[in-house]
């Protein structure tokens, strides 16, 4: 194993582990292949102003996750400000899981360089809720990419690692439940996007308490 391969291993089992029960949903996808990493450093920052408010809505801290008062905040917003807000969340309570499917290639339709560097960095730094307060899934906003004539000049020629969600690669509300999440929040800059509105109409009917909030992007 070359020190590529352990870097992104580590960085891989670091979320991993800060995620507490909610392990299995940090997707590996990201973290397989590298990419060329951008110069600049990435900038830790504090949580967009959005995820902030809404963590307001969430109890306290509760010693175990089966206390039935932890809350989820869904991230349906642009990926690199809420990753780097990723920190922030993690000292405020919260495991966070970055449920990105997003695959690693150069040149591709979505840039991985910055989104790689982001999760590797902020990997040194998770650590595992002592009280947590719930659960913040950080989806891939940007998995659709930008279509059409405001698409990037390279898009058509380059590995085209757009996607799009489906209902069994995110928590079920069964699980949500037998983990003590009864309560949701998403954030999204309008509508739920449509690959995820089977998703969110399964979280109603299995019974979690769910809460749709549409928030201005905050871009990198």
């Amino acid at each position: 194993m070359n020190p590529s391969e352990r870097q992104r291993l580590s960085a891989l089992l670091r979320w991993q582990r800060a995620a507490g029960p909610f392990w299995p949903y940090v997707d590996a996808t990201p973290f397989l292949w590298p990419v060329p990493l951008p110069v600049e450093p990435p900038r830790p920052l504090r949580a967009p102003r959005s995820v902030l408010d809404a963590l307001s809505a969430l109890p306290p801290g509760g010693p175990a996750c089966r206390t039935g008062r932890l809350g989820v905040v869904f991230v349906d917003l642009p990926t690199i400000p809420a990753l780097r807000g990723a920190l922030a969340l993690n000292r405020a309570g919260l495991y966070v899981v970055p449920l990105i499917s997003r695959w690693p290639a150069a040149p591709a339709a979505l840039a991985c360089g910055r989104l790689q560097a982001q999760l590797l960095a902020a990997a040194r730094l998770l650590r595992r809720p002592v009280a947590p307060r719930g659960v913040v899934f950080l989806l891939d906003g940007d998995r659709a990419g930008r279509r059409g004539p405001g698409a990037p000049p390279h898009a058509v020629r380059a590995f085209d690692n757009r996607y799009s969600y489906s209902a069994n690669e995110l928590p079920s509300a069964e699980a949500l439940m037998a983990l003590g999440c009864g309560s949701a929040i998403w954030l999204t800059p309008g509508a739920v996007a449509p690959d995820l509105r089977r998703y969110v109409d399964e979280l109603a009917r299995g019974g979690i308490a769910l809460e749709l909030r549409s928030m201005a992007p905050q871009r990198a």
